[in-house]
């Protein structure tokens, strides 16, 4: 399998494990810290509100910049959200990480976009869909399990760690394993010289 692809895989993946591993946890720690169901689910919305904003955004930026770097600051800012998880004692601190994790997710569309870039057109469907689906498939099915797991034997820090360092890794592999897939950025519209001779005024 090509390395980018592995990649782009981890990187989709760590950005839903930002959602499911912390399913089991959230609930748990809100009860800690005196949060009600209420604002529970409302941290879980806002998390999914901004993922819905901010991929659209990441996507034109990847358009406008590289797909390398949009996925590696958004990489940075899922770690420094995990981080703050891992330290959150209260409600403000659980919406700033809520909110910075949705931000970091909305990579999803630059990750796809890298797929599109390095893959055949008759190809593109089934490699994303390949990708994304094994991606989900994985995320949900061990996720909520694990992070269960290491909330219950290693405590809430221990969670927020863990996601940061897969952040981590992924990093890594971006920087090792990933150039850039957009090697054509237009910058301004085409002008005039471009045209057709038949085209052209006369």
């Amino acid at each position: 399998m090509d390395r980018r692809l592995l990649i782009l895989w981890l990187t989709i993946f760590v950005d839903l494990i930002g959602f499911t591993l912390f399913i089991p946890v959230v609930p748990y720690f809100a009860a800690q810290v005196g949060v009600s169901d209420t604002m529970v689910m409302i941290s879980i919305a806002v998390f999914s509100l901004m993922v819905f904003l901010c991929s659209p955004i990441w996507g034109s930026m990847s358009d406008r910049l590289g797909r390398r770097p949009v996925i590696m600051w958004s990489i940075v800012i899922s770690a420094v959200s995990y981080v703050i998880f891992a330290h959150a004692n209260g409600l403000i601190l659980l919406f700033v990480s809520r909110i910075l994790t949705g931000i970091g997710s909305g990579n999803i569309a630059a990750a796809q976009a890298y797929v599109s870039d390095i893959t055949p057109p008759q190809d593109r469907a089934k490699r994303i869909g390949l990708i994304v689906g094994a991606s989900f498939g994985l995320a949900f099915a061990f996720g909520p399990a694990l992070g269960g797991f290491i909330y219950s034997h290693y405590g809430l820090m221990a969670v927020g760690y863990f996601a940061a360092g897969l952040c981590v890794l992924n990093f890594l592999g971006v920087v090792f394993v990933l150039p850039e897939s957009l090697k054509v950025r237009i910058h301004h519209a085409p002008s005039t010289s471009g045209r057709s001779p038949a085209l052209s005024p006369r």
